[in-house]
């Protein structure tokens, strides 16, 4: 579920910025730095889901982070995931 979340994500992401660019309220930047700054939103994103789903776990006692493995693997997948949306929409 994250690894597809952060596939949707990175390419709302892309878009979005692409769209941005398109009406010109964003200037032109370099591939690498729009890669990287995808990437960040991505990255930013995954890290405010984990903080949600702690705040989750702490206010409501859920069991939505049941361990620290678990929480890096799903930061990991997110990542994996926003990068394979990025290259997805990137080579389309």
């Amino acid at each position: 579920m994250h690894f597809i979340g952060g596939v949707v994500i990175g390419r709302s992401y892309f878009l979005f910025l692409k769209f941005v660019q398109e009406k010109e309220y964003l200037g032109q930047t370099h591939v690498f730095i729009f890669f990287i700054f995808v990437i960040s939103l991505v990255a930013l994103t995954i890290v405010a889901w984990e903080f949600l789903e702690f705040l989750s776990d702490y206010l409501f006692n859920t069991n939505a982070q049941p361990s620290l493995d678990n929480t890096i693997q799903d930061m990991f997948l997110g990542l994996l995931g926003g990068l394979c949306g990025y290259s997805i929409v990137k080579k389309s």
